[in-house]
C-alpha cells in the first residue's frame, strides 16, 4: 500500500519503507526532525508504532536522548537512516493515541454543529452513527475528545 500523501514523490515512499522496516525489525531509527518552531534536531529513536490521526501520519518512539516516549510527525522527519542496532523495548500502555481504556488520557464526549455547506466533510470525518441531520440541513456530530 502507498500511504504517502497525494503529490509526493519517491522520497516520501522511501521514507515509508524505512519507517516500516525499522518498526517491524525493531531497529533504531536516526533522523533530522523539524519541530513546530522550525528548529532542526537530530533524533535517535526506538520506533514503536505508526499512527494516522487528523490527516497526518505520526510515529511513536522512545527517544534515546530524552529518555521518554515521543511523537514525531512523519512529514517533518528528514534524512532517515535505519541503524544496525536493535532494541527490545515494548510500547507501554496509556500512550497518546491509545483508545480510552481507563489507563490513558481522559476526555469527554463533545457535540459539534455544522452548517449544510460542509456536509461532505462531516461524512468524511465522522462515523454515520455519530451524525444527526438537522431540519435546517445542518448536522450535529458527536465525538470523543481526549486531553493529551
Amino acid at each position: 500500500m502507498d500511504f504517502s500523501p497525494w503529490g509526493t514523490g519517491p522520497k516520501e515512499r522511501e521514507k515509508w519503507q524505512l519507517v516500516k522496516e525499522a518498526v517491524l525489525h525493531k531497529r533504531l531509527l536516526a533522523f533530522d526532525y523539524y519541530n513546530r518552531y522550525g528548529q532542526k534536531n537530530h533524533r535517535l529513536i526506538e520506533p514503536g508504532r505508526v499512527v494516522y490521526k487528523a490527516h497526518s501520519w505520526y510515529i511513536q518512539g522512545y527517544c534515546t536522548e530524552k529518555k521518554d516516549w515521543r511523537i514525531y510527525k512523519l512529514s517533518r522527519m528528514k534524512n532517515l537512516e535505519i541503524q544496525e542496532e536493535t532494541f527490545t523495548r515494548l510500547l507501554p500502555p496509556g500512550l497518546p493515541f491509545d483508545e480510552n481504556d481507563g489507563t490513558g488520557p481522559q476526555g469527554t464526549f463533545i457535540k459539534l454543529k455544522f452548517s449544510p455547506r460542509v456536509a461532505w466533510r462531516v461524512y468524511d470525518e465522522f462515523e454515520e452513527e455519530n451524525i444527526t441531520a438537522l431540519e435546517d440541513g445542518g448536522f450535529i456530530a458527536t465525538a470523543w475528545a481526549r486531553r493529551i
